[in-house]
């Protein structure tokens, strides 16, 4: 599934003949068949790291999400040099598959733009969401940093923290999705992490597995779990040793199944100027206000699965010189929640 594009950040300068990575040091997780990860509400139960998993000098630079676990071992090759140690009584672990994960490559549309805010970018024969930011460097030798990001990815936060000794990439999201009315089923996805090489090329490697199961007591809307990838690698600049660091955080939200939108356009003595009502999947894409709107009251019906109502509401502001989008979600056939973003144009 080709990821949509989201304008986020900013480029830097860099001097790259001054940079030599020396070494690199890789903290990641695996989720095997054999080792399934458990995750529990507010926390997740990953596997061993794998600190045996060396990728260059690659650079993690964010995930992809899948709902199936995706394998990417060489089972004939690993049971035909463990065949012994299978037989025996000694167990293996994710370090003795470490050697036998394949890379999985992208294939990128770039539609004749260096920047990854215009490319398309699918890895064959899997199924998912990206959430990554590559690099990529212009004519004049300046690195930047783009986004290729799929709009179910909500509460997006790509953020470039620079120090004396090194820098930190922080890339954060949220996934929301809609629990069944069975108790005992399981809401989650896989947290593939994402490289890019030195040479541009993108892949993805097998990751983590994490989910929530329902109880036979309702999840409450709004609780959360989290999942994470980590990344670290020094190299040399000026003559000195810095540690680059990278992270990717997806989180695994529950909301309620959204059933109606509507939108009341207030004016500053907070009277109804004009009350609109919508099926999730018919908010359209712009809202002009009626003259002397002042702020749009949002409110969202919503049902539990056990059939519930509930009302959630959210406030938005005119602001001067600054272009306002709402919010809207709309639950798709798999459970999990679609972002609509309206843009308002203020009239008045």
């Amino acid at each position: 599934m080709a990821g949509n594009r989201q304008d986020l950040q900013q480029g830097r300068q860099k001097n790259k003949n001054k940079k030599k990575r020396k070494h690199r040091n890789l903290t990641y997780y695996l989720c095997l068949p054999v080792l399934a990860a458990a995750m529990i509400l507010g926390g997740c139960s990953l596997a061993v790291p794998d600190e045996g998993m060396e990728a260059g000098g690659d650079r993690l630079i964010g995930a992809f999400i899948t709902w199936e676990y995706l394998d990417l071992y060489d089972m004939d090759a690993f049971f035909q040099d463990h065949a012994g140690q299978l037989a025996g009584e000694r167990q293996l672990s994710g370090m003795d598959l470490a050697g036998y994960q394949t890379k999985l490559f992208a294939d990128v549309e770039k539609h004749g733009s260096g920047s990854p805010f215009d490319w398309e970018v699918s890895f064959p024969g899997a199924e998912g969401i990206c959430f990554f930011s590559p690099t990529w460097t212009d004519e004049f030798g300046g690195e930047y940093q783009g986004s290729v990001i799929d709009p179910m990815i909500c509460d997006v936060d790509n953020a470039l923290h620079t120090a004396d000794e090194g820098d930190t990439r922080e890339l954060t999201g949220t996934i929301w999705c809609t629990p069944g009315a069975d108790a005992g089923e399981d809401l989650g996805f896989y947290l593939n992490p994402v490289y890019q090489t030195p040479q541009g090329d993108i892949y993805l490697m097998a990751g983590t597995g994490c989910s929530v199961r329902q109880a036979d007591a309702e999840i409450p809307e709004g609780a959360q779990a989290s999942s994470s990838l980590t990344d670290e690698r020094k190299l040399w600049e000026n003559g000195k040793e810095k540690t680059e660091k990278s992270s990717v955080t997806v989180k695994l939200g529950i909301m309620y199944e959204p059933v109606k939108v509507t939108l009341c356009q207030m004016d500053a003595g907070h009277q109804v100027l004009k009350e609109e009502s919508f099926d999730p999947q018919d908010v359209p894409d712009q809202l002009d206000t009626q003259p002397g709107t002042a702020y749009i009251l949002s409110e969202t019906e919503k049902i539990s699965p056990t059939g519930k109502p509930m009302l959630t509401r959210a406030v938005y502001e005119k602001q001067e010189g600054k272009e306002d989008l709402l919010e809207s979600f709309q639950m798709m056939e798999n459970g999990r929640i679609l972002r609509r973003e309206l843009a308002v144009k203020w009239n008045g």
